[in-house]
């Protein structure tokens, strides 16, 4: 029933151990906001040694951030039709989940998924996660590379979304794409907000761009790998952060068994809207000119 909790940096960049709490107990309201507020700061929390918690404690947990989209196939041992449970072994849950590529989630909506958690029923050696964030994957790039990622769009399967936009709620910048090849069909410019078309690149531009992104998300200097244990609990924002499920994820069961289980909230915001609503704002400021700059200070003369 406490709302009393530490925190323990999880990487240098970001991430955090929450520590002194259980989430067996029935969460307040007040301990669930000031986790939100540490999750936007953080952009993940990891919580360890939490049992088996049962379908309701998790979704109690993810409705806090908004409604549950439930979208994924409904595995007959899932808890809950709004638990998607994700294992090595396809009579436990659904195989092959997260292999693809490195993205974030619900790329296809027009909203992308705003939070997601991820609590382990069962894990196995090898089935490690990849997460890295994408604040820091932007501002590694070089000055002319931002010029043209500031411009390209990410073009899924039922989606066209700006790859670079503002988070909306720290208002940082960060990325959206999936380069999943059963997600990602091309990078585009010029996009009509209105219509949704996009002129794509060249696919050797399209697949340097995304060459590159792949390079920036694996840099172990920026990322980390999440060696899973029973009982595990993440809390995720998906809007700031990228992952990737490891090959271990889906080694043969008889080596040991992984089951998770994730949820996933819908998302407030369009990232297009977003970037739009930036580029108005950048419009609207005034150039600093000789005439509008601040006035200097004698403290500034003396500095």
């Amino acid at each position: 029933m406490t709302t009393a909790y530490k925190l323990k940096p999880l990487t240098p960049h970001f991430g955090a151990i929450v520590e002194g709490i259980s989430l067996q107990n029935r969460i307040r309201k007040e301990t669930l906001k000031r986790l939100e507020q540490d999750l936007w700061n953080h952009r993940l929390l990891y919580f360890t040694d939490q049992g088996k918690l049962s379908a309701e404690t998790q979704l109690q947990i993810s409705r806090h951030f908004g409604e549950i989209h439930s979208t994924f196939y409904k595995h007959p041992k899932s808890p809950h039709p709004d638990i998607f449970r994700v294992s090595n072994d396809e009579k436990e849950g659904c195989t092959r989940v997260g292999r693809s590529g490195w993205h974030i989630d619900g790329t296809f909506c027009e909203k992308p998924f705003r939070v997601q958690t991820m609590h382990f029923w069962s894990t196995n050696k090898k089935g490690s996660t990849y997460f890295c964030p994408l604040n820091e994957v932007i501002n590694a790039l070089t000055e002319d590379e931002r010029k043209v990622w500031d411009k390209i769009y990410f073009v899924g399967d039922s989606s066209v979304h700006p790859l670079i936009y503002p988070h909306p709620e720290t208002h940082k910048d960060t990325l959206c794409f999936h380069l999943g090849d059963a997600f990602f069909r091309c990078f585009a410019e010029a996009v009509d907000p209105i219509e949704m078309r996009a002129q794509p690149l060249s696919q050797k531009d399209s697949n340097a761009i995304r060459s590159r992104l792949v390079s920036l998300l694996e840099d172990s200097k920026r990322n980390v790998q999440i060696n899973w244990k029973q009982g595990d609990f993440a809390l995720i924002d998906n809007l700031a952060v990228g992952h990737y499920a490891s090959p271990g994820t889906q080694a043969d069961p008889k080596e040991g068994l992984r089951v998770l289980h994730r949820t996933t909230v819908a998302g407030h915001s369009r990232p297009l809207d977003l970037k739009l609503e930036a580029l108005k704002t950048f419009k609207k400021r005034p150039a600093q000119t000789e005439k509008n700059k601040p006035a200097s200070t004698a403290a500034d003369s003396k500095a």
